[in-house]
């Protein structure tokens, strides 16, 4: 068993070194402008399955800087799917906006708020708090059926309410990425057909 899981740890760490070596090569590119050969370093990381948002982030850069902007948004959209905080992808995808002649529609102001709502909790840490406000919910009923503790209905009210906030959340972070990737396939569906 020791011996597997030493097996284990050297596999994962020459895994993640030589990727981190990637990355630093593909950087290294980027910055003497080999745009096109930082891009098939990049994608040589995501294809040993290694993503981060810095990832996507940094190809979106590279998409951009060759002025592909439809690309570049894309990689940025990923990156946001990845690190919802990360502001200045949002900002990127603004300037492929731009760039691409799309404009954006003002909001209004509850889905600026839906938004920010939404962005605040991880679609991970949504789902886990739903599920387990559920089963509190579910045992404190069980409970005042039985007898057991006597529970006042308010906090089972609140607990059932914020299950619900949460499952909406959870809902809609997988909706946001469902769009996002259905986008991005179409897209490259696209490019398939006119090569």
């Amino acid at each position: 068993m020791k011996l597997l899981n030493l097996v284990l740890v050297l596999f994962l760490s020459v895994n993640l070194f030589s990727s981190e070596k990637l990355f630093k090569k593909a950087d290294s590119l980027f910055q003497l402008h080999e745009i096109e050969n930082a891009i098939s370093v990049y994608e040589k990381i995501i294809e040993k399955n290694m993503e981060s948002s810095e990832l996507y982030y940094n190809i979106g850069i590279c998409y951009f800087q060759i002025e592909d902007f439809e690309k570049s948004k894309s990689y940025f959209q990923k990156s946001i799917i990845l690190n919802p905080k990360l502001n200045i992808a949002k900002d990127r995808i603004s300037q492929c906006n731009v760039k691409l002649n799309k404009k954006e529609h003002p909001k209004l102001f509850y889905i600026i708020w839906k938004n920010k709502i939404i962005s605040l909790f991880s679609k991970n840490f949504s789902i886990i708090i739903s599920l387990i406000s559920i089963i509190l919910v579910f045992l404190l009923i069980l409970f005042n059926i039985f007898k057991i503790i006597k529970i006042q209905k308010r906090y089972i009210t609140l607990l059932f309410l914020i299950s619900l906030f949460f499952h909406l959340v959870s809902f809609l972070k997988i909706e946001q990425e469902k769009v996002i990737l259905v986008k991005n396939n179409t897209e490259l569906n696209k490019l398939k057909s006119n090569h």
